[in-house]
Formats: structure tokens, C-alpha cells, sequence
């Protein structure tokens, strides 16, 4: 049993502040300077988040005062 091999399930927690623009492509408007992936659960507590692109994300959390806008020809794929 000493070459059993563990799981490590690693999580991601990206959050919303939208300090510089709506754009969620832009790596500025999210605490951790990162656009998330597949991995992060985002979490977004208000302001607005315009997407223009084909993103992912592990989930995703609106909160009251969040408005989330999917643009046309933009997809957001949540991979949980």
C-alpha cells in the first residue's frame, strides 16, 4: 500500500473587481491577475462583466449587484 498514489484536488478562487473596465478578458479586473480557466470558481459581487470571448470556468457565483453580459459570438463554458 506504500506505492498507492494520492488525489490532490487543487481549486482555484478568482474574484471579480472590475477596477479598470467590464471586460472580462482583462487580467486587471480580477484579484488574482489572471483570467480564470477551467480550474477557478469565479466569484463576482457586483459591478458589471462584459464577455467578448470564449471562456471557462470551474463555476461561477453572481451575487446581488452583479450584472453579467454574454456578448454575442461569446460562449462561457462552466466546467462543474
Amino acid at each position: 500500500d506504500e506505492f498507492k498514489s494520492k488525489v490532490f484536488t487543487i481549486k482555484f478562487v478568482s474574484t471579480w473587481t472590475g477596477n479598470i473596465s467590464t471586460a472580462w478578458e482583462n487580467i486587471n479586473n480580477w484579484d488574482c491577475l489572471k483570467v480564470p480557466d477551467e480550474n477557478t470558481d469565479v466569484i463576482i459581487n457586483a459591478k458589471t462583466v462584459i464577455l467578448n470571448s470564449n471562456a471557462f470556468c470551474r463555476s461561477i457565483l453572481l451575487n446581488g449587484g452583479a450584472n453579467f453580459t454574454i456578448n454575442s459570438g461569446a460562449k462561457l463554458t462552466v466546467t462543474h
